[in-house]
């Protein structure tokens, strides 16, 4: 049992009284369970998500980012079986590229997080490049701006020195959006990003604050009621609230993220 301990489990049974410490407790069991079928079990990065977001939700860092490594891996795997051709590689990239900085920020420092920290940055640099691809080939304006905002998101997450123009092409996609497509645009995940990331790539973290706070009352929007283990951990979200830190040195409370 000790290798399982140390992937979150011990921790998670011994505090699951609450709905939430049980099911971040049966979370955990199948994670393990899953990891030890590998590298024979079927691709199942959802659930390496989930058992990542418990062990963040239970402070197990160790635990968290293995479970984030493997599920980086797998969903930048469906991204090239699936994702490109269906339409949904900027969900995916956008999860992968959440994963690998949790673990680039919270893995040990040496020489463990500077591989880390290289393989969110070779993954930035790889959607911003793959992104520009699709987005050229993209035939819908909704479906280009979400290509956009994974290769900005992509240019961000890597500090590519190519951030500053993507920036300006995501602008001028927003900006050549006819009616219709504005509004179904308006107000949705993509949109409050965007504008998170402008006030703090344009050095005004002080006004950072009111477009995290929209974020964080559209995630609480889409949570159910009571909130899971996946409704209470958002890679981005923290992402931007450790950028908004670290520039403003103000902590900001996201209550869709109960440990910050």
């Amino acid at each position: 049992m000790s290798a399982a301990t140390s992937l979150g489990i011990g921790g998670a049974e011994r505090s699951a009284k609450s709905p939430l410490g049980r099911e971040i407790a049966y979370t955990l069991k199948h994670g393990w369970d899953y990891l030890l079928r590998l590298p024979k079990a079927e691709p199942d990065p959802i659930l390496l998500l989930r058992a990542a977001r418990a062990c963040w939700l239970a402070g197990d860092m160790d635990a968290m980012c293995v479970y984030y490594r493997e599920s980086a891996a797998q969903l930048q795997s469906v991204v090239e079986l699936t994702g490109r051709r269906t339409g949904t590689a900027p969900d995916y990239w956008r999860l992968a590229l959440g994963a690998l900085w949790m673990v680039a920020t919270n893995s040990p420092e040496g020489k463990e997080r500077t591989a880390d920290q290289g393989a969110l940055r070779s993954l930035g640099r790889q959607v911003v490049d793959m992104g520009a691809r699709m987005a050229s080939e993209a035939g819908q304006p909704l479906d280009r701006l979400a290509l956009e905002m994974i290769r900005l998101r992509g240019a961000w997450y890597s500090n590519d020195l190519e951030l500053q123009r993507v920036l300006s092409t995501t602008d001028q996609r927003v900006s050549a959006m006819d009616v219709n497509n504005r509004g179904l645009w308006q107000g949705e995940r993509d949109h409050l990003v965007l504008g998170a990331l402008k006030t703090l790539l344009r050095e005004r973290p002080e006004r950072m604050s009111a477009p995290l706070a929209q974020l964080d009352d559209y995630l609480k929007q889409q949570m159910i009621r009571p909130p899971t283990v996946m409704d209470l951990v958002d890679e981005e979200l923290l992402a931007r609230c450790a950028a908004h830190r670290a520039r403003d040195r103000v902590a900001l409370r996201c209550c869709s993220s109960p440990r910050q």
